[in-house]
């Protein structure tokens, strides 16, 4: 697909999405980001990631599950479009938020994407920013989450 289809048709479609009123809408969109991601130019990757940095705070749990559900691959598309200084500035604060969110689904998903994450960063990277957040979640008030991270400590 040549980029000016993604501009034209697939950016307004992921903004139109991420800016409806229905959480519907919104969850819908979290699947898309990685998908528009890479072969962006620049400006339309910013309001990518500003859109997905807006569904991750939203004030619907089910869309937050969505956002930390794809976040994973959407940090994956990051990576692999050469933006890891953007993913460790702009994304790893995001997953932090996600896997200190009130609702213990959204964290579940979040440890979930804990592998894929750490997979893309160097080991100071890991050590600084995702091993606190394991240890943390590590201890959570909710068995469900840890559970989640006894199932994926290997790969951590």
């Amino acid at each position: 697909v040549p980029v000016a289809h993604l501009l034209e048709h697939l950016v307004p479609l992921v903004l139109r999405l991420q800016a409806n009123d229905w959480f519907t809408s919104r969850i819908s969109a979290c699947g898309l980001f990685a998908a528009a991601y890479g072969r962006l130019p620049a400006e339309s990757k910013a309001e990518i990631r500003a859109s997905f940095t807006q569904l991750c705070h939203d004030d619907t749990p089910m869309v937050r599950r969505a956002a930390a559900s794809n976040l994973g691959s959407f940090a994956a598309a990051m990576h692999a479009a050469g933006d890891e200084e953007l993913l460790k500035t702009e994304l790893l604060p995001l997953f932090a938020a996600l896997s200190a969110d009130e609702q213990d689904s959204v964290r579940l998903l979040a440890v979930e994407n804990c592998v894929g994450v750490g997979q893309l960063l160097s080991v100071s990277a890991n050590q600084a920013v995702v091993l606190p957040i394991v240890r943390s979640v590590s201890q959570d008030r909710s068995w469900r989450v840890r559970y989640v991270v006894a199932e994926h400590l290997c790969e951590l």
